[in-house]
């Protein structure tokens, strides 16, 4: 339509018409006398004067093979004529309308048969059933994952709640210790100092060199067995700290 209007130099043809066939009944004609030329059928009745096949006559064919199979009077209400419409629109609906019109479209066909029209609305009614088979079968898998997502999603959220919670409840308690373990390890650290000092006042302050190395052997020792049990106290503290934690992660 935009290329007809575009096209059209003398009439004002609009781009929106809401006729089915958007020409006036002249050009209709011209189409119809050209369509005949080509096909050499052209050519007037010598006894009326008046052209062998005109217009009309599509009305006559659309009467005689539409009236054969369907009622004739849904048949002359579909051709227009107002001595039927009345009739008709308060018997069928203008659904029924649609139905007998389907119906007999096949006898309206030219050059086909109205068995193979028949056989092709079949297949073609047929396909439409199994698409809307498949489309209804992918709408209701569609649907299903959705909801699954969404409780999975549901329940990664709640999930990751537990663990904030979790976390919020441990780490205070966690930090609390890590603070104790780190006085107690400035303790250690400040006794250890002390003995170092008072072992370096020893050796100058003991002249007998043999007392100083028994002295000094003892302190060694004393010292030795204080670092082992200081080492085992800052061990079992950092092992059950590391287990606290591991199982908080779980």
């Amino acid at each position: 339509m935009k290329a007809a209007a575009a096209k059209s130099h003398i009439y004002d043809k609009k781009v929106e018409d809401p006729r089915i066939f958007p020409f006036e009944t002249s050009t209709a004609y011209s189409l119809w006398r050209k369509a005949l030329n080509k096909a050499k059928l052209n050519g007037k009745d010598k006894s009326t004067n008046r052209e062998r096949i005109h217009p009309h006559v599509l009305r006559k064919f659309f009467r005689t093979r539409l009236g054969a199979v369907i009622p004739v009077d849904v048949v002359e209400a579909l051709m227009g004529h107002e001595g039927y419409l009345t009739e008709v629109y308060r018997r069928y609906s203008l659904k029924d309308l649609k139905k007998f019109y389907l119906k007999g479209e096949s006898a309206l066909l030219v050059y086909t048969e109205a068995a193979e029209v028949t056989k092709l609305r079949q297949e073609v009614d047929e396909k439409n059933k199994t698409l809307q088979t498949n489309q209804n079968r992918l709408l209701t898998e569609n649907f299903e994952i959705k909801e699954k997502m969404a409780k999975v999603e549901s329940e990664n959220i709640g999930l990751k709640d537990r663990l904030v919670r979790i976390e919020k409840a441990k780490l205070p308690e966690a930090e609390q210790k890590i603070e104790t373990l780190s006085k107690e390890l400035g303790i250690v650290k400040g006794r250890l100092s002390l003995l170092s000092r008072a072992l370096d006042i020893i050796d100058y302050a003991v002249n007998d060199e043999k007392d100083a190395d028994d002295l000094r052997e003892w302190l060694d020792r004393r010292r030795k067995e204080r670092d082992a049990e200081e080492y085992d106290r800052e061990n079992e503290a950092k092992r059950k700290f590391l287990l606290e934690k591991k199982n908080r992660h779980d």
